[in-house]
């Protein structure tokens, strides 16, 4: 899928109202390889380009995964369980958001095996910020974990993000 000036756009566009309201776990296993670019964290506000995103990991012809994994609803299994930190006893909400949440911290904890996988397979590591270079809440949290696990990571912002996904030709 080319994109055009119009899906650039887009993807720029601050709505997260925009994002398809799916369970994402991630890309699979096989994905994560030596030298592929896996994005580990991305704004939620930019739901089209959330989209884009979910779409170009699935295919596995395309040279980019991701770690990502988005719990939308109580459709979901795992929506609002909360797992606890082995070190702190609490859980992950705390030193995500401050307090528990009703969607839980399930997500986190999926996404930090996801992410220590990318990370063991030798995947260049992809922070996408919103463009003014902030992050959100839970990607702070993300942001903190690469920091403490020592893990080499880029930041890019969104619209570097819709390059990188018209260089791989996504």
């Amino acid at each position: 899928v080319l994109l055009g000036h119009e899906e650039t756009r887009k993807i720029l566009e601050v709505n997260p109202e925009k994002s398809h309201r799916i369970s994402f776990y991630g890309s699979s296993d096989e994905a994560f390889r030596e030298g592929r670019v896996a994005i580990v964290s991305f704004p939620g506000v930019h739901g089209y380009g959330w989209n884009k995103l979910t779409e170009v990991s699935r295919a596995q012809e395309v040279s980019l995964a991701t770690s990502c994994v988005f719990l939308p609803d109580e459709k979901n299994p795992d929506y609002g369980i909360h797992d606890h930190d082995s070190e702190s006893g609490s859980c992950h909400c705390y030193h995500l958001y401050g307090e528990a949440k009703d969607w839980g911290c399930r997500w986190y904890t999926i996404w930090m095996k996801q992410t220590c996988k990318a990370s063991l397979a030798g995947c260049k590591l992809v922070v996408v910020t919103k463009d003014d270079g902030s992050l959100g809440h839970s990607q702070e949290g993300e942001v903190r974990f690469l920091n403490s696990k020592a893990f080499p990571h880029e930041r890019v912002s969104t619209a570097e993000f819709a390059l990188m996904l018209l260089e791989c030709q996504c």
